[in-house]
């Protein structure tokens, strides 16, 4: 005859004992990633092919009110749209260039309020159609 396997209850109760051990393996522990400017930091846990786990990466900030600022290029990296997690170097570039753009709207912005409409108006035309024409 053959073996059918374990006894359920014996299986049953070897589940049980598993799902009280901590998920993760030692070894896999939260690696602080890097910090960006807003003091936000950024945690990876590798994956695990023993268990098929795959990579988690997550952040934790130090203000509970705004957590949901984070930068482009950290956002990427916790979506897994990129590998590598950016440098300082690059946060700084971004940094400046959104200052820069930001700089560069708000004049726009005094410009436009200068006194310039939407559409010019010339006098030789009329602004409600049919204004001057009056029928005898």
């Amino acid at each position: 005859m053959s073996d059918r396997g374990m006894n359920p209850f014996i299986k049953a109760f070897f589940n049980f004992v598993r799902t009280l051990k901590p998920a993760r393996i030692i070894g896999s522990r939260p690696q602080l990633i890097g910090v960006d400017h807003l003091g936000n930091r950024y945690f990876e846990i590798k994956n695990d092919i023993n268990r098929n786990l795959k990579t988690v990466r997550y952040f934790e900030s130090p203000n509970i009110d705004h957590w949901d600022e984070l930068p482009p290029e950290w956002n990427a990296w916790l979506r897994m749209r990129r590998m590598d997690p950016p440098t300082i170097e690059e946060s700084m570039r971004n940094l400046q260039r959104i200052e820069k753009f930001k700089s560069k709207s708000s004049e726009n912005q005094d410009h436009q309020q200068k006194g310039k409409t939407d559409f010019p108006k010339f006098d030789e035309y009329e602004q409600k159609p049919g204004s001057k024409y009056k029928p005898d």
